[in-house]
């Protein structure tokens, strides 16, 4: 392993401050959908993924790549976007480091 390098089991555990941002992004991801009135299996066949791993993400248990937000994003009509920034402010506003 190179010097500074995480091991895969040290980095599996986010810090709290990463796991705050997951639940952020992940109800963005549900609030987004249900604006647009899609069904959890809808706004998942849409995107190309299971509607198992939207659940996952909708509930803060998985990240989503950039390239899924970016493909969600085209889902619900630019309804993430926003959301994500206004996330990201309440997150903020918590007091609280960001991730690094």
């Amino acid at each position: 392993m190179t010097p500074g390098a995480c091991s895969p089991r040290q980095a599996a555990r986010p810090s709290p401050a990463v796991l705050d941002l997951l639940d952020n992004v992940g109800l963005v991801c549900r609030i987004a959908r249900t604006l647009r009135g899609l069904r959890q299996h809808q706004a998942a066949t849409a995107a190309g993924i299971s509607p198992n791993f939207l659940s996952l993400i909708e509930n803060g248990q998985r990240l989503p790549s950039l390239r899924l937000l970016k493909t969600l994003n085209r889902v619900y009509e630019r309804g993430i976007s926003a959301l994500l920034v206004h996330a990201l402010h309440a997150f903020l506003a918590q007091d609280k480091e960001p991730p690094q």
